[in-house]
């Protein structure tokens, strides 16, 4: 292992062109949702268990018969060719390296068949961009490139301004390849009206529809986690689209407080939202998450050094990882608990 975290954090950030740096870092409206993830985050304090015989604990983790060596995917993320070359097969590849898993998204590139599914784990994100029949071929698409579960994302059903790309003229819708996108509809508002129309509903059909895990991705609340068991989903994802949706939402560790207290013990929970380090996911998992997503870190670990700078990234958060589980008497990702959380 190389570096430290804040490091290629830094190091990757820099090494990015501007206008893309500042997309990735953007949150909607006056970014108080990206804020809002981060205070939420600061508000857990870790409680730890003394003198619990824990020995050297394991990183490792199983959800949904996924076997992981480290509870952590990469989020869904559109403009990774931008960043490095190698795209999604790059952050696959550094991802799988570490034993974490990696989540692909609808609108990177390379095509979706073309991304290593083997050596590791690999889950597909869906958005609702098209009629049933074009989402079902999605599906079965994912199912034969040998991803593992099909995760479909429901927190943008529209886009929040982003002021640092209107500044910048940044776009990049204008600058990506899409090649997943063949015969969905071509235009960006024909895509959101197929989202907006999204219900319960079509999700309870994709789930019958579907040879692989459907993943619901976006829920901030009881009411929602409930109405996603019921649709039969395999498991929910806690998520505000990293704060891009829209200003003013929950943090995502408070929303996975209401989650857990609704569904927990019923079917894994994912989230995301602010996590960078490895006391980071030490808090989500303690507070009831299965899996802990990275986003924008990952981002700026494959801008500092493409799928080694992943894996590297990944490295020193399960090193990382297994001191925090050893100090806070845990043998496991799967032994963390309310005991070792204070809400302050």
């Amino acid at each position: 292992m190389n570096g430290t975290i804040g490091g290629i954090i830094s190091a990757g950030r820099v090494r990015l062109e501007p206008g893309l740096a500042g997309h990735i870092a953007a949150g909607a409206g006056d970014g108080s949702t990206l804020v809002a993830n981060a205070e939420a985050l600061s508000r857990r304090k870790l409680v730890s268990s003394v003198a619990s015989g824990v020995g050297t604990p394991t990183t490792s983790t199983s959800v949904l018969g996924f076997e992981l060596e480290l509870p952590v995917i990469t989020a869904p993320m559109g403009p990774v060719e931008l960043i490095d070359r190698g795209g999604a097969r790059a952050m696959a590849e550094g991802a799988h390296r570490a034993g974490a898993g990696t989540t692909v998204a609808l609108t990177s590139a390379p095509m979706l068949e073309e991304v290593p599914t083997t050596g590791g784990v690999s889950l597909f994100q869906l958005y609702w961009w098209g009629d049933r029949e074009w989402i079902r071929s999605m599906i079965l698409r994912a199912h034969q490139a040998g991803f593992a579960a099909v995760v479909v994302t429901v927190d943008v059903p529209d886009y929040g301004t982003r002021w640092a790309d209107v500044e910048s003229g940044f776009d990049h819708h204008g600058q990506m390849a899409l090649p997943n996108l063949a015969y969905a509809p071509t235009e960006r508002a024909q895509r959101l009206s197929f989202q907006q129309a999204l219900t319960f509903d079509d999700i309870a059909w994709v789930v019958e529809t579907s040879p692989i895990p459907i993943i619901l991705k976006g829920v901030l609340s009881a009411a929602d986690a409930r109405r996603s068991v019921t649709a039969g989903v395999a498991a929910v994802y806690v998520s505000n689209h990293g704060g891009r949706a829209i200003a003013g939402q929950i943090g995502t560790m408070d929303a996975l407080d209401d989650v857990v207290g609704e569904v927990g013990g019923e079917l894994p929970i994912l989230v995301d939202g602010g996590f960078s380090t490895a006391e980071d996911i030490a808090k989500g998992l303690a507070c009831g998450a299965d899996l802990v997503a990275i986003g924008r870190p990952m981002a700026y670990a494959l801008a500092h050094g493409g799928s080694e700078g992943v894996a590297n990234y990944l490295a020193l958060l399960q090193d990382g990882l297994r001191t925090a589980l050893t100090v806070l008497g845990a043998s496991s990702p799967d032994a963390l608990g309310q005991m070792h959380i204070r809400r302050t």
